[in-house]
C-alpha cells in the first residue's frame, strides 16, 4: 500500500471512530441506511486493494489556491488543507482553511472554510519566503501545545504533591 493510501486509511478509521461515537450522527446514518459509512468504508477496502492513486496534499499543508487565478499562483491566494475525501467521480477533493500571509509581520491570519475543491484546484507552494513564515508558524503552534501541556502536568504534580503531604501530615 502507498504510504500516502496507508496514511488516509488511517484517517478513514480515526474519522469511523468519531462517527461511532456521535449518536446524532449515527441516527442520521441509521435513517439513511447507513449509505455514507458503506461509501466510506467501500474507500477503505480500495486502499487496502491499492485502488487508489496517492493524493497530493496532506492535512494542514499550505497551498495556492487557483480556484479563481486562472491556474496562476498568487502570495494572496493561499489556504490550508482541514480535509481530504477520495471519491469515485471526482478522486480526491479537498477541504480548506482560508489564510492570509503577511510577509512584512511573518503572522499568518485565518479566515472562513470552504469544502469540496477538486484536487486541479490548488498548487504546491514553492516561495521559499511562504515556505519559511509557514515552518515558523507550525513550529510556533506546536510550542504553544507543548506549554499548554506541560501547564496542566505542573498542575496534576501540584496535586500529587499537595495530596502527598497531606496523607503525610504536611498540610502545607
Amino acid at each position: 500500500m502507498d504510504a500516502e493510501v496507508k496514511k488516509y486509511a488511517l484517517e478513514l478509521t480515526t474519522k469511523f471512530e468519531r462517527w461511532l461515537n456521535d449518536g446524532d450522527f449515527m441516527q442520521d446514518e441509521i435513517d439513511k441506511d447507513f449509505s455514507f459509512i458503506k461509501k466510506e468504508f467501500q474507500v477503505l477496502k480500495q486502499c487496502i486493494n491499492n485502488e487508489i492513486p496517492g493524493a497530493k496534499f496532506e492535512i494542514g499543508e499550505f497551498v495556492y489556491d487557483c480556484k479563481f487565478t486562472k491556474g496562476k499562483k498568487r502570495d494572496t491566494e493561499i489556504v490550508q488543507i482541514a480535509d481530504r475525501s477520495y471519491t469515485e467521480n471526482r478522486k480526491w477533493v479537498y477541504g480548506i482553511n482560508y489564510r492570509k500571509i503577511d510577509k512584512e509581520t511573518s503572522e499568518i491570519t485565518g479566515g472562513g472554510s470552504s469544502y469540496w475543491w477538486d484536487e486541479s484546484d490548488f498548487e504546491k507552494m514553492d516561495d521559499p519566503l511562504l515556505l519559511l513564515i509557514i515552518k515558523k508558524h507550525q513550529l510556533d503552534s506546536k510550542k504553544r501545545k507543548h506549554q499548554h501541556e506541560l501547564k496542566q502536568i505542573d498542575s496534576q504534580l501540584d496535586m500529587i504533591r499537595y495530596s502527598l503531604n497531606v496523607v503525610k501530615g504536611n498540610e502545607s
